[in-house]
């Protein structure tokens, strides 16, 4: 349910507002709840925004 409300929210993100760069890291089932996974999730999503924004400056996106 979560997940459904999230692309909503993406899907709505109003066309004049600054861009959206939306960031997954962890594709992985239940990974809501793999607490003994935090810290490797954690780093995979650093370097997953990182990545995302470093592409999204080179093409002129970011702000």
């Amino acid at each position: 349910m979560v997940a459904a409300q999230v692309e909503r929210q993406i899907a709505d993100w109003p066309p004049q507002a600054a861009k959206l760069v939306v960031v997954r890291p962890v594709a992985e089932r239940e990974a809501t709840f793999a607490v003994a996974a935090a810290g490797r999730y954690l780093e995979a999503g650093y370097r997953a925004t990182k990545q995302a924004l470093t592409q999204a400056a080179a093409t002129g996106a970011a702000p």
